[in-house]
């Protein structure tokens, strides 16, 4: 499969596969989370999280919900 995930108007900075539920998570330079499932072959956005004001840095995916925590930090002054 080869599919472009469209949804980011930024960089995407970071992205955490979740096995378990088989869901990919991605975050941009503005906040922008975005929660992927696949259903009949193809990629769509399950959850969009438009935090605006502040990051996502980092994800981690080794718990139980499809994305486990998402650590979000503040743009520097």
């Amino acid at each position: 499969m080869n599919q472009t995930l469209e949804g980011h108007n930024g960089a995407v900075v970071c992205c955490c596969w979740n096995e378990s539920f088989r869901k990919l998570t991605t975050s941009d330079q503005h906040g922008l989370v975005i929660v992927w499932m696949l259903h009949k072959g193809m990629w769509f956005e399950e959850m969009i999280n438009n935090r605006n004001k502040s990051t996502v840095r980092a994800q981690w995916g080794g718990g139980r919900g499809p994305a486990s925590a998402l650590l979000p930090f503040a743009p520097l002054s």
